[in-house]
């Protein structure tokens, strides 16, 4: 992979590109999220400093990458054109900008969700969900196209295609960022938790689905190795603070805190592991031009966060009777387990690590 110096002559440059290359959709994208913010009270649905600045952050991320793909240098392989100005792009922006008019509408006309069996009670929720999952997919598109005109390694083979393989772990992180918000704000009624424990189920499934796609039609990718543990963090991070918050609601209500320490305590230690890890990954593991994947203990670390989440729900859900002890126990018995394997992949993916730079030294 190429090394570039990052100075602040450097960045200057990157800024000045991003401004000059800037067109009109950077204008319609930056303004409809400057009329939101502005029309907080309108195209709000309960909950929607989430799903809000999740968007605007990711539209001021992908504004950067449609400067980037000026500042950096060209590869054969990639497309000759920006992803973030084609026909993707126009369609993405069309999309956000006339859901949030819908919004705007539903508000002035709130009679229509009451008498109208077309629509749901928590319509705005989920026209927000739409929203951020279509935000978060075109900006993952704009950006595997820019890496890998930076380092055609990222997507090897595949002419610049991102592959289903690929698509497969994009949607997985657009649809499991909504989850937390669906468990906090019940936008889905009193089938809530279901839909979202289903939600995070089906995302988790899909893993398995990715990976024996690429396996199966040899479309196994450097972006790929990526996006897996990527999107495992996805399914964790946010859904395991959601729930702790939940919990500590709850040990509010009953006045017993002590599931929520302890399951506080031990989500901390396997949050802390992932992000520090992660940086120095990145800082190391750009090195290797295949990428490493999930080892054996990552998946199990996963399995056991699988069980976590849903022992959490039903004891959240099954507030009194015998549902509601064994499925407390188990959540306390997945969260330490989940610590557990979090520490222990600290000494094998540090192991995996060294062996991959060390062959990559070698030839």
């Amino acid at each position: 992979m190429k090394e570039k110096i990052v100075t602040l002559e450097n960045l200057k440059r990157f800024l000045t590109s991003v401004r000059k290359r800037a067109n009109f959709l950077e204008i319609a994208d930056l303004i409809s999220d400057f009329l939101v913010v502005i029309a907080f009270p309108i195209v709000a649905c309960k909950g929607a400093w989430y799903p809000i600045t999740i968007v605007v952050l990711v539209d001021i991320f992908r504004l950067f990458l449609r400067g980037a793909w000026y500042y950096i240098p060209f590869h054969s392989t990639a497309h000759g054109h920006n992803p973030s100005k084609d026909f993707n792009a126009i369609l993405y922006s069309v999309t956000k900008i006339t859901l949030v008019l819908i919004l705007a509408a539903i508000k002035f006309h709130e009679t229509i969700i009451k008498h109208s069996v077309l629509l749901l009670e928590y319509t705005r929720c989920w026209i927000w969900y739409v929203i951020v999952a279509i935000t978060i997919i075109e900006t993952f598109r704009c950006l595997l196209h820019t890496i890998h005109k930076y380092d055609d390694d990222w997507l090897y083979k595949t002419n610049g295609n991102i592959g289903i393989p690929n698509w497969i772990s994009i949607i997985r992180i657009a649809v499991v960022i909504i989850t937390p918000h669906i468990y906090i704000t019940q936008s889905a009624g009193k089938n809530s938790n279901l839909i979202a424990t289903i939600i995070v189920i089906l995302a988790i499934a899909s893993d398995v689905v990715d990976g024996f796609i690429a396996r199966k039609t040899r479309s196994v990718t450097k972006v790929g190795k990526y996006l897996d543990p990527l999107s495992d963090k996805a399914i964790f991070f946010p859904n395991a603070i959601a729930l702790i918050w939940l919990l500590y609601r709850d040990s509010l209500l009953t006045g017993s805190k002590r599931i929520f320490l302890l399951t506080a305590l031990f989500a901390t230690v396997a949050i802390i592991r992932d992000v520090i890890f992660f940086v120095w990954f990145f800082m190391a593991g750009k090195k290797i031009p295949s990428g490493i994947g999930a080892s054996t203990v990552d998946k199990k670390r996963m399995a056991a966060i699988c069980f976590w989440l849903i022992s959490t729900v039903l004891a959240l859900f099954y507030a009194d009777g015998k549902i509601n002890s064994f499925a407390t126990l188990f959540s306390i018995f997945f969260i330490i387990v989940t610590a557990y394997l979090s520490i222990l992949s600290v000494k094998t993916d540090y192991d995996r690590l060294h062996d991959a730079l060390n062959q990559k030294s070698s030839y």
